[in-house]
């Protein structure tokens, strides 16, 4: 979380508080950020660019990263057919909502959404391709695996 929190102010975006709701931010007419705790190394450059662009374009930016999984349907008790990764993408952060998209907020507990659900109800979204650094991790060993690379990696 302290990341997450570092890469939004390093950003220049204001964190809010939980129990802030969707109509308290709709009536402060800014551009929103939704930041997940689970991508703790999204570069601030990017998050700040995903501001710039939602605010230029008044669009909602949705970051997401290649599939490099392999994905399997499973069909009743066995594994089927193998899915394209190349027709599939992962949600990554952060969410954008420029303010004239405000009202495409939903009214849904902020302090526990999660991406998939808020992406799941938008229309007219904007994908954003986010760096290798922007990765959501699952466990504490990915979370390690991302800092050893934050290290290496030029964050641009």
């Amino acid at each position: 979380m302290a990341a997450a929190t570092w890469g939004l102010e390093a950003a220049e975006v204001q964190p809010i508080g939980h129990g802030t709701t969707s109509a308290a931010l709709r009536e402060r007419g800014e551009c929103v950020v939704f930041h997940d705790p689970l991508c703790p190394m999204t570069p601030p450059e990017f998050i700040a660019e995903c501001v710039r662009e939602a605010i230029a374009d008044d669009s909602i930016i949705v970051a997401v990263r290649p599939v490099t999984d392999t994905i399997k349907v499973l069909e009743g008790e066995f594994v089927g057919r193998t899915l394209d990764r190349e027709q599939l993408l992962s949600l990554a952060s952060p969410i954008v909502f420029g303010p004239g998209r405000l009202a495409d907020l939903p009214d849904l507990d902020l302090d526990g959404v999660l991406f998939a659900d808020l992406v799941a109800i938008l229309s007219e979204i904007n994908l954003k391709l986010a760096p290798a650094l922007a990765a959501r991790v699952h466990d504490d060993v990915e979370r390690q695996m991302l800092e050893a690379a934050s290290r290496v990696v030029p964050s641009g």
